[in-house]
């Protein structure tokens, strides 16, 4: 209500609240860390397919305000990847 009290007009008051909700909290959060969690090299088994859906992800975290350490990063992807690299 705090939102949307300054207005009498419907469309302002969706305007209001989709700028102060839409696409903030921390259900992206959530979501972000879960589609992280669930890559996996053994999907795509390619190399720069999985490099890009790497980077987009790791991206969408950071636009989020989650700040992981980029060396939680890397270790996580070497382990991924590791399967393309056997020796």
């Amino acid at each position: 209500m705090r939102t949307i009290k300054s207005t009498d007009k419907a469309s302002t008051a969706w305007t209001l609240l989709k700028d102060r909700y839409e696409g903030k909290g921390f259900f992206l959060i959530d979501q972000c860390v879960a589609e992280f969690e669930a890559l996996s090299f053994e999907k795509t088994r390619d190399v720069a397919s999985f490099n890009a859906l790497f980077k987009d992800i790791k991206v969408k975290i950071d636009d989020n305000g989650l700040k992981i350490p980029i060396s939680y990063y890397i270790m996580k992807y070497l382990r991924w990847i590791a399967p393309a690299f056997p020796t």
